[in-house]
């Protein structure tokens, strides 16, 4: 093997560990932690006993939301400790008469003093009710558009569940690993929980796509560039 041929494997050995430590590194990270645990950070209504301490009271949150002729005004309502959210699209809520405003609500609760989670599951953070009411009659405003509703979870989340009359109804939510957050939309308001599997069962996670994607085109680019110089040296050389 020539000098050259050499430092060209050498640079695509060093590019080929260089992408596999960016999606290494580039996967959501799994917190070591035991069943029935969370992280220190998040704000328990019932904390797990290590995290009682120093736990901090989970917020609630509370927004009017102006009506006029075609609903409701879009808007987001958040908890102050940001570990709950539900999203409203512009006309949300009908119109009524006399009414100016729904008030809007967000409280946690503990998902034990609800309802068991699912069998095989385990309640991942607290539950939060999600109400809507007009503002000067008291009636409760029911959402005519889909709704967005946002959780953080304590360890990691695969489920996001609605509690409807006796059983919890599954909303298809979607993980934002790197937020710690679960969202989906959901034709009703009522409580809400993220849940998870116990914690042997959950399996390393797929590189993303995209990293894999932008990581071979750099390694191709750079491969082409290589051989391209090579073969400009070994032309001048040989004229």
């Amino acid at each position: 093997m020539t000098g050259t041929s050499w430092r060209i494997g050498t640079g695509l050995a060093i590019l080929v560990v260089y992408g596999l430590v960016a999606l290494r590194l580039s996967a959501p990270p799994i917190r070591p932690m035991f069943e029935g645990q969370g992280a220190p950070q998040y704000n328990w209504v019932n904390p797990p006993p290590q995290f009682a301490p120093t736990n901090k009271r989970p917020e609630a949150a509370a927004k009017d939301l102006p009506l006029a002729a075609r609903g409701s005004a879009a808007d987001v309502v958040t908890t102050g400790d940001g570990q709950a959210s539900a999203i409203f699209r512009e006309g949300a809520f009908p119109a009524r008469p006399r009414e100016t405003a729904v008030a809007v609500r967000i409280d946690p609760i503990d998902p034990a003093s609800v309802a068991p989670p699912p069998k095989g599951y385990f309640h991942d953070g607290n539950a939060y009710r999600v109400t809507a009411m007009y503002q000067r009659s008291g009636i409760q405003a029911l959402p005519r558009t889909p709704v967005t509703i946002v959780l953080q979870y304590a360890i990691h989340a695969t489920k996001l569940l609605r509690r409807d009359a006796t059983v919890w109804s599954s909303l298809n939510g979607t993980l934002a690993t790197t937020f710690l957050q679960i969202f989906g939309t959901s034709s009703t308001l009522g409580v809400f929980v993220a849940d998870r599997p116990p914690l042997g069962s959950i399996g390393p996670k797929p590189f993303p796509a995209a990293i894999v994607i932008s990581v071979g085109a750099a390694i191709a680019a750079v491969v082409a560039g290589l051989i391209a110089r090579y073969g400009s040296r070994r032309r001048r050389s040989s004229g």
